[in-house]
């Protein structure tokens, strides 16, 4: 598997870019953001062989068993999945791109603006990502993923050629931002569908380390060096 950029990467890339001024014609959505609202999409166009592998998914989890879930093994929630839940990220706009800081396992991505479209023949927890302006609206395009994760915490399958199209828009003075997701991914679906979740600006500007840690002899917390 090829290596998420790390935090340091985004952090680099960031300040490289952060001499020069944002446009001001283009909304600013830097800050962190706290999910508010979340409408999951009715009934997703589930193909057989998919709709089976999510019913075995789901009656996992019914009972209790997480070990179909590859975040219980520390592995990276995917996109859109890490764009669905209730822990805050922080985004960070430039000139030439958006930066994203997960609160959780602290992952990180990065959109590049104005940049060719990735291929589909990547093998990335997040996929890679690009992004352009359409009037008021941060249109991120990201491809290249692998098969390993969810789409949600339901367990929504997808596959490697999935197509993910978020349309980040501000509303409400700027104190909420609004994410209308796009799937598209004609392995396991028979049609494109869509969700969105809405989010509120965090009253607090840092939120804490929370990182993913294996366990060693059953309960026991890795000790201390």
């Amino acid at each position: 598997m090829k290596l998420l950029l790390t935090l340091a990467a985004v952090a680099a890339t960031a300040v490289a870019s952060a001499q020069a001024p944002l446009n001001p014609a283009l909304p600013d959505l830097t800050g962190v953001w706290q999910r508010a609202e979340y409408r999951p999409a009715a009934k997703p166009p589930l193909l057989p062989e998919a709709a089976k592998l999510y019913a075995e998914r789901k009656a996992a989890r019914a009972k209790g068993d997480k070990t179909l879930d590859p975040s219980s093994a520390c592995l990276p929630e995917g996109i859109p999945r890490l764009m669905l839940k209730a822990e805050p990220f922080e985004l960070l706009q430039r000139p030439t791109l958006v930066a994203f800081a997960y609160q959780i396992n602290r992952l990180s991505r990065v959109a590049y603006l104005n940049e060719p479209v990735a291929k589909e023949d990547g093998d990335y927890y997040l996929g890679e990502s690009t992004a352009k302006w359409d009037g008021d609206t941060l249109v991120i395009d990201t491809r290249g993923f692998n098969d390993i994760t969810w789409l949600d915490d339901t367990g929504l399958p997808h596959g490697t050629a999935m197509h993910v199209t978020e349309r980040l828009q501000l509303a409400k003075g700027g104190q909420r931002l609004v994410n209308r997701i796009t799937i598209e991914d004609a392995e396991n679906y028979s049609a494109p569908w869509d969700l969105t979740v809405n989010y509120e600006r965090s009253k607090s500007p840092r939120f804490p380390e929370d990182v993913c840690a294996e366990k060693i002899g059953g309960s026991k917390p890795r000790p201390k060096k």
